[in-house]
């Protein structure tokens, strides 16, 4: 029944997104093979229990112990609780492959995959830490102090990929406000071109609706600075806004 809760508004809301976003051109132009769906869900999951323990080397280990004590306790049989969790996580990332697997195994590993990962799958990593205590009490004290060191890491991640997204942001609102007012991309052929490799999913012919619906002002480009940046998003494969 708790898999059922979990799985089925999962499974619900990802065929609704399907619908409306299965043809999205993002997808289509890094087509990736669906054989690969398998390697980029179990990478999602390494690349979470390894944000889970900062610890290089550890995801895996983490990943193993969390799925024994997800299916294997002494009484009771499984966690059904555990098992939904795990469930979840597992369709995600893989429901996220079907459509990014073309991107590369490495978009597995993006924060906002990762992050949604590790709030479904930080309960049963939790209960293996406390499961530490079978072996013996310093093997806990030394399970709970890697929860505290990766809590701290993780904060000072937080703090600085903030700050490293929000410049991104303010890059690419500047970019498509100036392409939305260019010449230059008002002419382009391709209206298909994805002017941002960080945001595969806005295209040129996406402009004028994202500047109807508010998300930026379209804006003549003034000088040559702007000039340039337009240019530079043009070219493909476009590395604007991109961290060097």
């Amino acid at each position: 029944a708790a898999a059922a809760l979990a799985a089925i508004p999962l499974a619900t809301g990802y065929a609704v997104w399907w619908l409306v976003f299965g043809a999205d051109p993002a997808a289509a132009t890094h087509a990736g093979g669906r054989s690969q769906v398998a390697g980029y869900a179990l990478h999602g999951l390494d690349a979470t229990f390894a944000g889970l323990t900062v610890v290089a080397g550890l995801g895996g280990v983490a990943l193993l112990a969390t799925l024994a004590v997800t299916v294997w306790r002494r009484s009771g049989g499984p966690s059904a609780q555990l098992i939904a969790l795990g469930a979840t996580a597992a369709l995600m990332f893989a429901g996220i492959g079907w459509q990014r697997v073309g991107f590369g195994m490495e978009n597995a590993a993006s924060s906002r995959y990762v992050y949604m990962g590790a709030m479904l799958l930080a309960p049963g990593f939790a209960l293996a830490v406390d499961r530490l205590a079978v072996l013996a009490a310093p093997a806990l004290h030394a399970g709970r102090l890697l929860l505290v060191v990766a809590m701290l890491v993780n904060t000072g991640h937080l703090l600085v990929h903030a700050t490293a997204w929000s410049k991104r942001s303010t890059c690419e609102r500047t970019a498509l406000s100036l392409l939305a007012g260019s010449p230059e991309a008002a002419a382009a052929a391709d209206r298909s071109l994805q002017p941002l490799a960080f945001s595969p999913d806005v295209r040129l012919a996406d402009l004028d609706r994202l500047v109807a619906e508010g998300a930026f002002r379209a804006r003549v480009p003034a000088d040559d600075t702007e000039r340039s940046l337009v240019h530079a998003v043009l070219t493909v494969p476009s590395k604007t806004c991109l961290p060097t």
